[in-house]
């Protein structure tokens, strides 16, 4: 499943229950692939293999804008 940018903006819910699912979602600017949206144990996994520390999400981030 893929997104534009502006689509994801409109459609997050239903890229984050994806990712709650299992599934990975490509987000896309101007048609051409630019993040990936997985579920958060993928990336653990991923930067566990590649020898990353673990990611730091114990505190949540201010809303920036």
């Amino acid at each position: 499943e893929s997104y534009t940018a502006g689509e994801a903006r409109l459609h997050m819910r239903d890229i984050l229950s994806a990712a709650e699912r299992g599934e990975q979602v490509v987000i896309k600017r101007y048609e051409t692939p630019t993040a990936l949206v997985v579920p958060i144990e993928w990336a653990e996994r991923a930067r566990a293999a590649l020898g990353e520390p673990p990611l730091d999400i114990t505190e949540p981030k201010e809303n920036v804008r």
